[in-house]
């Protein structure tokens, strides 16, 4: 499960709306922050990049971004996502299926 924009908690330390999932009794994972994962399927592995809605409290840290507008901000986020993407699509075995999976507004990466 990929993390969205509804799925994080609003208070420090507290749950998140999916965390109920990763109590199952099935392989679940949760992506909260961005990931390069190798997943095990039937038909063998998969590679995976997902993506999860940025939060700009948990990306964006420190004085340096008080003043920053948020069009500015935006545009951090998404070149911290563009960088990791092209930094994690580099290592990736290119004889093994890859996906990319986000849950992210309309934004255009260079």
């Amino acid at each position: 499960m990929i993390a969205g924009n509804h799925d994080h908690s609003v208070a420090f330390g507290k749950a998140f709306s999916v965390d109920i999932f990763g109590h199952l009794k099935r392989d679940v994972r949760i992506y909260r922050k961005p990931t390069s994962d190798k997943i095990e399927t039937r038909s063998g592995p998969l590679q995976l990049l997902a993506m999860p809605w940025p939060v700009r409290s948990l990306l964006l840290v420190g004085a340096n971004y008080r003043k920053t507008s948020p069009g500015e901000l935006s545009g951090h986020i998404e070149s911290k996502y563009a960088a990791f993407i092209r930094q994690k699509a580099a290592l990736m075995d290119p004889a093994l299926p890859a996906i990319l999976a986000g849950h992210s507004a309309s934004v255009a990466w260079a």
